[in-house]
């Protein structure tokens, strides 16, 4: 088959959670079909990692995303119907490229990558269509928009929620078949979602090895993402003061790219750490003791908290860390929503090494037999050749009654 893949972000280095769920799918699928890829991206895409990527893609079209031009098209998105986060994708010059494209390329099949960019099924009528939603966006809004204090903010966070939920159920029917991560994300969207696909874990680069853990706990994860934000000022705020009063020695480490201002202020280069980007995010996983995951908002399924788990480590989260992933607490996984309970949680694991070393080995195999990418790209594979082999009219034929955004 020749499959186009539409994504929210270049796939490659893969560090983050829509870029894992480009990457994986790309990689493996292109050892049977030829893969297209048609990408926004935030920086200028890397010589290396355009290269990369050439392994497994026919051709690549990147579209660059101008961040002044994206601000003002999500300020000015608020006075209108569509979700701000939808309109930061809004792109002539990608209209222009996918259409151009499919003029081209007889496809097989459009697979779109990320829910944010749902409207662009119009720009190509009646080929056969895929999404990846990923998340629920509407849920991970509404959540945000409950934690927040701000008021203004509070209400902007609501409305969006709104705007992206209707968005989200709307447009789930101009696909031939789309997926997401989890059930709860599913049954949030009025299950108009047709099939839960968990993400995948590279088994082979997430493994546990024999290094020394001169890490007490870790959370790891882009640390510019709000609920990121969000999970380490609780953590740091709230849950480390009370693990101090009784292991005043323990340190906490928060990896991962671009750090906000917010988390880097917590930095005291002793009992917190932050190292923003590390050549190596298994390493550091495995120098570590406890993995912490205090998340108070977001949805879909949590990647750093699969990748801590296939590595052996014991992990200790909230609901909303474990929401995808349905670990059982006090087996593969240690669950507390307190301030106090989570800090009870992670003392346990520190102070009982054999509890940790238990907790981990059945988290890693939890990982190895529910979620390995293998398993997900033979799934979405066979979703593509079943979609794929529909009889559909031409891909530039009109679509009646759609409205092109731009």
């Amino acid at each position: 088959m020749r499959i186009a893949f539409l994504t929210s972000r270049f796939p490659y280095p893969p560090l983050k959670g829509d870029k894992i769920r480009s990457y994986y799918p790309i990689k493996l699928l292109s050892r049977a079909h030829e893969i297209d890829l048609f990408s926004f991206n935030d920086d200028p895409v890397l010589p290396a990692h355009r290269k990369h990527m050439e392994q497994y893609c026919r051709r690549i079209e990147t579209v660059e995303l101008r961040k002044l031009a994206t601000t003002v098209k999500m300020a000015a998105a608020v006075f209108t119907p569509w979700p701000s986060q939808v309109a930061y994708y809004r792109s002539r010059r990608m209209d222009d490229c996918l259409r151009n494209g499919v003029r081209a390329t007889h496809y097989d099949l459009l697979h779109v990558v990320c829910g944010r960019l749902a409207f662009y099924a119009n720009r190509v009528a009646r080929l056969p269509r895929t999404i990846d939603w990923i998340d629920a966006l509407s849920l991970s809004t509404q959540r945000s928009s409950r934690t927040e204090r701000n008021p203004v903010l509070k209400l902007l966070y609501h409305l969006e929620y709104l705007k992206m939920k209707r968005f989200e159920v709307n447009s789930a029917r101009q696909f031939d078949y789309s997926v997401i991560t989890s059930q709860i994300d599913r049954a949030f969207l009025d299950n108009a979602i047709d099939e839960v696909l968990a993400n995948g874990v590279d088994l082979e680069t997430f493994a546990p090895t024999h290094v020394a853990r001169d890490i007490d706990l870790v959370f790891t994860g882009n640390l510019a993402y709000e609920p990121n934000v969000v999970a380490v000022e609780f953590f740091c705020r709230e849950i480390l003061p009370i693990i101090h009063r009784q292991r005043p020695d323990v340190r906490f480490f928060a990896v991962g790219t671009s750090p906000s201002p917010r988390v880097l202020r917590f930095q005291d280069g002793t009992s917190i750490v932050v190292t923003g980007f590390v050549e190596s995010m298994p390493e550091m996983l495995n120098r570590s003791r406890v993995f912490v995951a205090p998340l108070q908002s977001g949805a879909g399924i949590q990647n750093k908290v699969l990748e801590a788990m296939a590595c052996g480590l014991p992990v200790v989260s909230t609901a909303f860390g474990n929401g995808g992933i349905q670990a059982r607490d006090g087996n593969e996984i240690l669950l507390a929503d307190s301030a106090r309970d989570f800090a009870s949680c992670v003392l346990t694991l520190l102070s009982d090494t054999r509890r940790a070393e238990t907790q981990g080995a059945a988290a890693r195999e939890l990982v190895r037999s529910q979620f390995s990418w293998e398993a997900k790209v033979e799934r979405l594979d066979e979703i593509f050749r079943r979609i794929g082999s529909r009889p559909h009219a031409s891909p530039l034929s009109p679509v009646v009654g759609q409205a092109v955004g731009r």
